[in-house]
């Protein structure tokens, strides 16, 4: 489950905090690349954490872009 700016939760019980603070200046297209991220990141190595943790970043860094972006993958950090 995603929770915005504290990021997501695993089966109700294990947290996945965004690591670093980001300054939000648009909201637009963060779900979608939450499940994007989360869905490649699986696929490649089937880890549920480690793909969850992929997708925040790749979320948290969306929104601080103006508008629906792509990922930039070398502004996130691995």
């Amino acid at each position: 489950m995603t929770k915005g700016k504290d990021g997501a939760v695993l089966n109700n019980n294990e947290k996945f905090p965004i690591e670093d603070e980001h300054e939000v200046r648009d909201l637009s297209g963060a779900g979608d690349t939450f499940l994007a991220a989360l869905v490649a990141k699986y696929i490649e190595n089937y880890d549920i954490c480690e793909a969850i943790k992929f997708a925040n970043k790749c979320a948290a860094w969306v929104v601080t872009q103006k508008g629906v972006v792509v990922v930039d993958l070398s502004k996130i950090k691995p």
